[in-house]
Order: C-alpha cells, then structure tokens, then sequence
C-alpha cells in the first residue's frame, strides 16, 4: 500500500507521506486516538484529523455496520468486532 493510496497528498516529502500512511494505517486497524497520537508523539487531536485520512474500506465497513443493525435485526452487530477492511472483506 503507497502512501498515496491511503490519502496523502501527492506532493508531499518522503517523511510527510510515511506519517499519513502510518496514521492512517493505524485508523484502519481500529487503534485508539489516544493510542495513536502517543504512538506518533502528537499532543492535540488536531494532529490525528490533519494525518489520518478516512479512505474508501473504513467507509464501506461503517455503511455495512449500520446496514446490518439497522435491516439485520440484531443490536449485537453494531459492537461486533469486524476484520480491518482489506483484509477478507
């Protein structure tokens, strides 16, 4: 997955891709804000809106877990833990 398949801009620096590509990896395995933001040394939110970017798959698996509480008649779908998107679905 290249950098700029997960959201960066396109003009950006070598570092400036790797940290959207990380950030947003993180976004994509469910990793915690406060976990990623330590993780990636940033003290305010701000940084997390300004690196992750929400791409197609994080999209379609939210659409899908709504779809399925919603018309799938279980409450329990909405808290059941899903693979990360891309990976089998």
């Amino acid at each position: 997955m290249c950098a700029h398949s997960v959201g960066s801009p396109p003009s950006s620096t070598g570092a400036a891709r790797a940290r959207h590509t990380a950030a947003t990896v993180l976004l994509i395995l469910g990793v915690a804000e406060r976990t990623v933001m330590d993780s990636m040394g940033w003290s305010t939110t701000a940084m997390a809106k300004r690196y992750q970017h929400v791409i197609d798959p994080i999209r379609t698996d939210v659409a899908e877990r709504v779809d399925g509480l919603i018309w799938g008649g279980g409450e329990d779908q909405a808290d059941t833990p899903k693979q990360p998107p891309g990976e089998g679905n």
